[in-house]
């Protein structure tokens, strides 16, 4: 739920000057849950068989500050204009969020969106009528392949991959649970510097660019894997973990925090809920076929498994590369 109703509300608070870097914040905050969760999950913490329900406790905590905290969130100036015709409620909410009282400028973007979709009272559209619409065809499918190129890329193999990598490279096990924090923190650390690079590049090359680095590494990692996997070398192991680096990096600041906010962008206010509903399913579609055949697939080929990756991300970069219209600085 919070998948689909956080990333439009941001894209509907924020000013077009930073919409893409309050956007990627959403990213954010799921990379750094990640790393909490690996911290937590650390044997003197809550890793062992008598205190991980403890670490899942925790997964109560923030929802029950959020509570409290959503009473002081403003609401969407453009739900209340657009949906309900409140102008002065508007206002009120505008000059909250940009803590100014000149919210002119940002009041008459507002207006003009809503005189596009047709006055006051936008009734949102249903799944189906986005579906049947060719005005929202290639948004709804953009969002959608950019959904599955996010599930489909590959990174949940590279992580499944990386506490044998950094076994390889010489790493103790018992000093693995603390390689993988490190990966988390690059993880976030990378989406960090996505927020600065967000509104310079643009969605699409920020998208693309790095995704074509990511089918270079699948080539690599194919070849180390596969050529390591009787030598256990060190040299090679640590060039393995480089290059599993570099891969969270190249994910990091694409494909990770742009598919959440690009549906809320590339649509008007009626269609957003429903095709960031549509990509949210192709996600956890994408999510549910790599789970139940990527065991599978990796005890069959091996370090070879790599390559349908590469198959999947060309395939991606291809559809995006002709199909993505950049959402920068437009309305």
């Amino acid at each position: 739920m919070a998948c689909a109703v956080v990333p439009p509300f941001i894209n509907e608070i924020s000013s077009q000057r930073v919409r893409g870097t309050a956007g990627a914040g959403f990213q954010l905050s799921l990379t750094i849950g990640i790393l909490v969760a690996q911290i937590v999950g650390l044997p003197f913490i809550a890793g062992t068989c008598e205190r991980w329900g403890w670490g899942l406790s925790i997964v109560f905590l923030l929802p029950l500050v959020g509570v409290f905290v959503l009473f002081l969130i403003p609401n969407s100036p453009t739900q209340m204009i657009g949906t309900y015709n409140n102008e002065e409620q508007a206002i009120i909410d505008l000059k909250k969020l940009r803590g100014t009282n000149n919210v002119q400028a940002d009041l008459e973007l507002i207006r003009e969106q809503t005189r596009q979709t047709g006055g006051g009272k936008t009734e949102s559209l249903s799944i189906p009528q986005v579906l049947t619409s060719a005005h929202y065809r290639w948004p709804m499918l953009t969002t959608v392949v950019l959904q599955f190129a996010q599930a489909l890329s590959g990174v949940n193999a590279v992580f499944f991959y990386s506490s044998k990598m950094f076994e390889k490279a010489g790493i103790p096990k018992g000093y693995i649970p603390y390689a993988n924090i490190g990966t988390g923190a690059i993880n976030v650390l990378a989406t960090i510097v996505s927020l600065f690079l967000i509104e310079k590049l643009g969605r699409k090359k920020l998208v693309i660019y790095p995704m074509i680095v990511m089918i270079f590494v699948f080539g690599v990692l194919t070849a180390l894997v596969e050529y390591n996997e009787s030598r256990n070398n060190a040299v090679l192991g640590f060039i393995s973990v480089i290059f599993i680096l570099l891969f969270i990096v190249c994910f990091a600041v694409g494909l990770g925090p742009i598919p959440f906010l690009y549906g809320s962008e590339v649509c008007r206010p009626e269609a957003r809920d429903s095709v960031q509903s549509l990509g949210l399913i192709a996600n956890y579609i994408g999510n549910i076929l790599l789970s139940l055949f990527f065991p599978m697939l990796n005890s069959m080929l091996g370090g070879y498994v790599f390559l349908i990756f590469v198959l999947f991300v060309a395939a991606h970069v291809a559809f995006l590369w002709f199909k993505m219209p950049e959402t920068k600085n437009k309305s």
